[in-house]
C-alpha cells in the first residue's frame, strides 16, 4: 500500500514523534511510506528514517477578505508522483492543505492529535476575529469532507467527544478511536528494582514542552510541599519553551536551583525515565499523554493531573495517580507515600510495565491497517 503522512513541521512534540514512528513501523511491515512535512525544522535528525521524506513549500491560506493563499503546485507534483493510497495528516495545517482540492481514489485521515478550536460550535456570545476565522475554515473543511469520504482518527475518548459534537452527522459517524502508541522496545527494559538507601536522592521526572497547558510551574509548588516530607527528592524537567523564563524565576523564588533542573529538549528521554523514580505530569490539558506510555513502559508510576485525555490511559492507584485538583499538598502526600512504600511502588511499577504493552507501535499499525482497508 502507497501510505502518504503530511504534517506542519517536525518539530518537538508528540504529533511528531508518532507520526515518525507510524511511518517506521508501516516500512517494517512492507508498505511503501513518504511523510511530507510543511517546514524546514526537524528536530528529529538524530532518528533514522526508514521511509521517503519530502519537504514542500505548499500552503493553503484561507483568508474571510479574499485575500487567501493557495499555493499547492509542489504538493500536487508529490501526489502524481507517489500515487498514494491513503494520505493521512497531522495537525490542522496539514489539514487545509491535503483537502484543499481531494482527489478520487485517494483514502483520506485526518489524525485528532488535540481538540482543534477551529471545529468549535459558534457561541454569538464570544464573537471576535478569530471566532470567525475559524468559522470560515471550520465550513471549508466540512465541505472538503464530505468530498473526499474523510475519515477521523481520534486518539483519546476526550477527543473523539469533541468532534461527534463538533461535526455533522455523516461526519461523526467516520470517527474511529484509536489510542496513541510507542516504541515499546525503546523504553522498556524489563522490571524495575528500586532500591534505596537513606542518602541517595529520589528522583522524579516530567517531559514536556514549556507552555502554559504543560503547566510546569505547579512542579515547584509540589515541590515546596514534599521537601519537608523528601528532602533527598530532585525534579528533572525535559522540554523547552517560551515559559523558561517564568519557571526560572519561581525556581529561584523559593531558591530551589539545587533541587530542579531543567535540561531542555533532549533526545535521550529514556535515560532519564530509567534513572527515575516516578513521573510527574501537570498538564492542565492533555490530548492524550503519550509520555505517560513512555514512563509506564520504563516502569514508573505516573502522578498527573486530569487533563481529560489522559483519563484513558491512568488507573488511579494502579498504574498512577489522576487528580482533579490542581492541589500541590495532595501531589507531594501521593508522591510521599509511594516512595517510602516499596512494596507498593514495585507493584504498581509491575502493573504499569503490563499495561503500557498494551500501546505498542506493531499493535496499533495493524488496527491502524484495518481503518485504511474499511470500504469508502
Amino acid at each position: 500500500m502507497n501510505i502518504l503522512h503530511v504534517i506542519p513541521s517536525l518539530s518537538k512534540g508528540g504529533a511528531e514523534r508518532i507520526t515518525i514512528d507510524i511511518c517506521n513501523t508501516l516500512v517494517a511491515q512492507g508498505h511503501k511510506v513518504m511523510l511530507v512535512s510543511m517546514s524546514e525544522v526537524n528536530a528529529y535528525s538524530f532518528i533514522q528514517f526508514q521511509f521517503e521524506f519530502r519537504q514542500t513549500y505548499s500552503k493553503v491560506v484561507p483568508s474571510i477578505t479574499g485575500k487567501s493563499i493557495v499555493e499547492t503546485e509542489d504538493y500536487e507534483q508529490i501526489i502524481d508522483e507517489f500515487k498514494p493510497e491513503v494520505i493521512h495528516s497531522h495537525l490542522f495545517l496539514a489539514e487545509m492543505l491535503t483537502r484543499y482540492n481531494p482527489r478520487k481514489g485517494i483514502k483520506y485521515f485526518t489524525h485528532l492529535h488535540d481538540n482543534m478550536p477551529q471545529f468549535e460550535a459558534f457561541n454569538f456570545n464570544k464573537l471576535n476575529k478569530q471566532k470567525f476565522t475559524n468559522y470560515f475554515e471550520k465550513q471549508m473543511m466540512l465541505k472538503r469532507y464530505e468530498l473526499c469520504n474523510n475519515r477521523f482518527v481520534a486518539i483519546s475518548k476526550d477527543a473523539f467527544d469533541y468532534f461527534y459534537a463538533n461535526l455533522n452527522t455523516r461526519l461523526k459517524e467516520r470517527i474511529h478511536l484509536l489510542h496513541n502508541a510507542i516504541d515499546y522496545n525503546r523504553f522498556y527494559r524489563g522490571a524495575r528494582v528500586f532500591k534505596q538507601t537513606n542518602t541517595d536522592p529520589y528522583h522524579l521526572v516530567s517531559v514536556g514542552s514549556l507552555v502554559d497547558k504543560k503547566n510546569q510551574q505547579f512542579l515547584i509548588d509540589i515541590l515546596v510541599e514534599l521537601l519537608p516530607l523528601v528532602p533527598n527528592c530532585h525534579i528533572h524537567v525535559l522540554g523547552d519553551g517560551p515559559n523558561h523564563g517564568k519557571i526560572v524565576e519561581k525556581i529561584k523564588k523559593y531558591n530551589l536551583n539545587n533541587k530542579i533542573t531543567l535540561h531542555g529538549n533532549v533526545n535521550n528521554v529514556e535515560e532519564f525515565l530509567h534513572d527515575a523514580h516516578l513521573y510527574i505530569h501537570p498538564a492542565t490539558y492533555e490530548p492524550f499523554g503519550l509520555v505517560l506510555i513512555e514512563a509506564m513502559a520504563a516502569g514508573l508510576p505516573c502522578i498527573c493531573l486530569d487533563g481529560r485525555g489522559n483519563r484513558d490511559v491512568i488507573e488511579h492507584d494502579k498504574n498512577g495517580y489522576i487528580f482533579k485538583e490542581q492541589n500541590p499538598k495532595k501531589f507531594a502526600q501521593s508522591i510521599y507515600q509511594l516512595l517510602n512504600n516499596p512494596s507498593k511502588l514495585q507493584e504498581m511499577s509491575h502493573y504499569a510495565i503490563n499495561y503500557s504493552a498494551n500501546f505498542d507501535m506493531p499493535l496499533y499499525i495493524n488496527r491502524l491497517l484495518d481503518l485504511y482497508k474499511l470500504e469508502n
